[in-house]
């Protein structure tokens, strides 16, 4: 990002610190009277549109107490909170109460933090409408934020929300106890750092970032806790008389002062704040102007903290800008602290200190001893004698090229792992050994050669003995050439990504985008292909942030390459793919556009083409337009058979998608069909247990289960269900529907038990913004386990909650039949003919989910 496209996000985020407390229409009135460049416009509308705001909590007083007369937290330990069972205080303060909680299912448990609110919510709408703030904090999916498990508003009235036990020190305590050094501790920090940007991008301001609130675990992963609970306390109304959620050694002046009109500045504040306790040992200290004192002086007074010639320089004037007193004077965003924080851990001018040019020499041959040292004595040979110099840089060119080709030869080898093939060819040899001498008898080894996934040992063969070792060699022998360093780690990010190890290639694909963009700037297209990389992992990862990662690589594109270029269209096709489910009519557009694009290039773009045409025929499936989805997947399948080849995997799989499509349309027999052909080939191309595989199991048993053909699909599904839970894990949205599905077949077997196994695990990733559409249909299954098992009365309950739902997600047709349902349900239930008439007459015409 060179500087103007920096300044124009950093003047956004300045303007819509002020727009985060105005409702619609007084936003909407503020943005026409603002006088801002066509850039900035742009990106506030972004930033705007990545939510919208309903924060009604916000306007209202929180009535009522749950405080004894002394004032102290009334005692909830051994108690119950809905489904929490409450065995420990963890701590308490004036706004709330932590207790350490345990959930216990028929097969699960799950340890949580669950945070009373010490303030009882008065009536129904106010409990709705906490209700829809919880909904707010849920999208806060970051891997440094206490993720919320759960919330509701208990039968007292008290709301509470269950957010993720973490278990772990303090950072300040973590970092002393461990004697990390100030780089360490700034690392640490800049987890946190993208944590809190992730919730400003959702319109969410923590207001109360301390030390106490950051926790450390064994492993070194630093978490933030307590996202959005002063939002969910913070109250605008001027009459009211609660006092804010704020450390006041933390929090910033502005909020010290009681005002009303905070912004994302207060958390740029407690970042500086923190980072001035991680290295000086004390938190921060004001002169009596009310300016923060610099923080090695603060170490120098204290005898604390990190040496003196450490923080002197950049460091202090990086922490004396986030700490400025007033919040125009500090950084103008989190990235922006973030990045000067970068800038120093590399050896990098910081923005918060004025450029000297003979600063940046020092910070250039501090960042490049090799290249410095090279740099120097060519000059010494220069003074000798020029021959001397041309040989030295002939050595050092030809040392170059003859390293790009090594780098060139493992990226080509790496590119040609294939985990399912490895994995086959285990399967065959290993199998071929156990029968000659015949150690299993034949009915053994092939229950051992279902039971065992080929293709994950594989995958674990490759990470153990090849990518690992691999990564550790990339970072220590090419740490100096980070080029080199940037080029191995991405081969080695995309090898993980292709194994579907989308967690381990996370780490690894940032470090190499941010390598490129470091050394080779925004306008090399080796930057902007590892960007685009990067892309495609969110898009696998559901990151929550891949829409805007999308939307920064194809503006980084537009602007080094223009709007024509190949790589510009490429990165618009990664935005169109991105947007599939976001943004259906969006998607749709831009990969309109990367076709036309795309048309201009000829053979050079003919896969790209391809992959263009595959992602428009899914936006067209997401949108129930089958009919035109249908003649896409088939331009798709040519196209990819015509420049991959027909085994190709990505071919395999447009295959599928195009009988999909066919059972969509009606034609469910020819859909199965055309899955049971494919499976050979699933097979032989991925092997056994990889997700593709056992998705395509489930797709298999798709139509003997609306025939309710009970037996047909019994096996498929069970076989996939267990596949996925190894390789995938239980939690993951793609298992957790396939065990919906299983848990439909099981009831019609007659096994309530494991269905309503399978059904309960499933609700608890009620959640998970991937799996709300399903959750209906989970609690609708409910019920019907609930009649199985003979209890009507719980499976009315479980059928209303179902009805309910699937209004929120606009399932109309569902609704009708859970109504009906429930009206059957009623009418077994003697002295419910009125609720039975109730539920019937709205089987026939669609209500209003909110009106029971």
């Amino acid at each position: 990002m060179d500087a103007a496209e920096r300044a124009a996000w950093q003047e956004a985020d300045r303007h819509l610190a002020a727009l985060l407390d105005l409702d619609e229409a007084e936003r909407q009135q503020a943005m026409a009277t603002l006088e801002l460049p066509v850039a900035v416009r742009a990106k506030l509308k972004l930033l705007l549109a990545t939510t919208h705001r309903d924060y009604p909590l916000l306007d209202q007083g929180l009535l009522g107490s749950s405080h004894d007369e002394r004032g102290e937290p009334a005692p909830r330990i051994d108690s119950r909170i809905d489904d929490w069972h409450l065995s420990a205080l963890l701590g308490h303060g004036g706004m709330a109460s932590v207790y350490r909680a345990e959930r216990i299912g028929q097969d699960f448990s799950q340890q949580a933090a669950i945070k009373l609110l010490q303030h009882r919510l008065p009536g129904p709408a106010e409990q709705a409408r906490f209700r829809r703030e919880r909904q707010i904090l849920a999208r806060l999916r970051h891997p440094h934020i206490a993720a919320l498990l759960d919330g509701g508003v208990a039968t007292d009235g008290t709301p509470y929300l269950a957010m993720a036990l973490v278990e772990g020190e303090r950072i300040d305590h973590y970092c002393d106890q461990h004697q990390l050094g100030a780089r360490q501790r700034v690392q640490l920090l800049l987890a946190i750092c993208d944590a809190t940007a992730h919730a400003h991008r959702q319109l969410v301001i923590h207001r109360d970032i301390k030390p106490g609130n950051i926790l450390v675990d064994a492993e070194g992963h630093a978490m933030l806790l307590d996202f959005g609970i002063a939002r969910i306390l913070d109250d605008t109304d001027q009459e009211a008389t609660m006092t804010r959620a704020f450390t006041p050694d933390y929090a910033a002046p502005e909020q010290r002062a009681g005002r009303n009109d905070l912004g994302t500045a207060v958390d740029v504040y407690g970042l500086g704040a923190v980072l001035h306790r991680l290295l000086t040992g004390q938190p921060p200290r004001h002169d009596a102007h009310g300016e923060p004192i610099a923080a090695a002086l603060t170490a120098r007074q204290s005898g604390q903290g990190q040496p003196i010639s450490v923080l002197r320089g950049d460091l202090d004037a990086i922490v004396q800008r986030a700490l400025a007193s007033d919040p125009a004077q500090r950084y103008a965003s989190v990235d922006a602290l973030a990045t000067d924080l970068q800038h120093w851990l590399h050896f990098r001018p910081v923005s918060a200190r004025k450029r000297n040019p003979w600063r940046r020499a020092l910070k250039l041959m501090r960042r490049n001893p090799m290249s410095t040292s090279l740099a120097v004595t060519s000059l010494l040979l220069a003074l000798a004698g020029g021959l001397l110099v041309l040989r030295a840089h002939r050595q050092l060119e030809q040392r170059a090229q003859e390293l790009q080709q090594v780098v060139d030869f493992q990226t080509r080898m790496l590119e040609r792992i294939d985990a399912s093939q490895l994995g086959r060819r285990l399967r065959r040899d290993i199998t071929a050994t156990l029968a000659k001498p015949a150690l299993l008898e034949p009915e053994q080894l092939a229950s051992w050669q279902a039971k065992t996934d080929f293709t994950g040992i594989a995958a674990g063969l490759i990470d153990q003995a090849l990518l690992t070792p691999s990564l550790a060699t990339a970072r220590q022998d090419f740490a100096r050439q980070p080029v080199v360093e940037a080029a191995l780690l991405q081969t080695l990010a995309s090898s993980y990504r292709h194994l579907f190890q989308f967690d381990a290639a996370h780490p690894v694909q940032a470090e190499a985008t941010a390598l490129f963009l470091d050394t080779l700037g925004s306008q090399d297209r080796r930057s902007l292909a590892s960007l685009r990389e990067q892309v495609a992992l969110a898009e696998q990862r559901v990151a929550p942030d891949m829409q805007q990662q999308a939307e920064r690589s194809l503006a980084l594109h537009r602007q080094a390459f223009g709007d024509t270029d190949i790589d510009s269209a490429r990165a618009r096709l990664r935005l169109g793919s991105v947007l599939t489910a976001l943004a259906p009519e969006r998607a749709e557009h831009a990969l309109q556009q990367a076709l036309v694009q795309l048309g201009q290039h000829g053979a050079a773009a003919a896969t790209d083409r391809a992959e263009a045409h595959a992602a428009l025929a899914i936006v067209l499936a997401e949108q129930s337009r089958y009919a035109e989805a249908e003649p896409a997947f088939r331009t798709a399948v040519d196209e990819f058979t015509a420049t991959r080849g027909a085994q190709d995997a990505d071919t395999l799989e447009l295959r599928n998608m195009l009988a999909w499509v066919h059972g969509r349309l009606g034609d469910g027999a020819r859909a199965h069909a055309e899955y049971q052909a494919l499976y050979p080939l699933y097979l032989d191309a991925f092997g056994e247990y990889d997700p593709r595989t056992l998705n395509l199991l489930n797709n298999i048993a798709a139509w003997p289960r609306r025939q309710q053909d009970w037996q047909a699909a019994a096996e498929p599904l069970r076989k996939a269900w267990q596949g996925m839970t190894r390789s995938l894990g239980r939690d993951y949205p793609t298992t957790v529907r396939v065990a919906i599905n299983l848990a439909e077949v099981e009831l019609g077997l007659g096994d309530p038990a494991k269905a309503r196994h399978l059904l309960e695990a499933a609700f608890t990733q009620r959640d998970n913004g991937d799996l709300h559409s399903a959750m209906p249909g989970v609690q609708r299954l409910l019920g019907k386990v609930a009649l199985a098992e003979g209890k009507p009365r719980q499976a009315a309950d479980w059928l209303t909650r179902a009805w309910h739902a699937a209004g929120d997600e606009s399932q109309t047709a569902l609704q009708q039949k859970i109504a009906a349902e429930l009206a059957a349900t009623y009418r077994g239930l003697p002295g419910h003919a009125a609720d039975a008439a109730r539920w019937q007459a709205r089987a026939s015409v669609p209500s209003d989910s909110h009106d029971e």
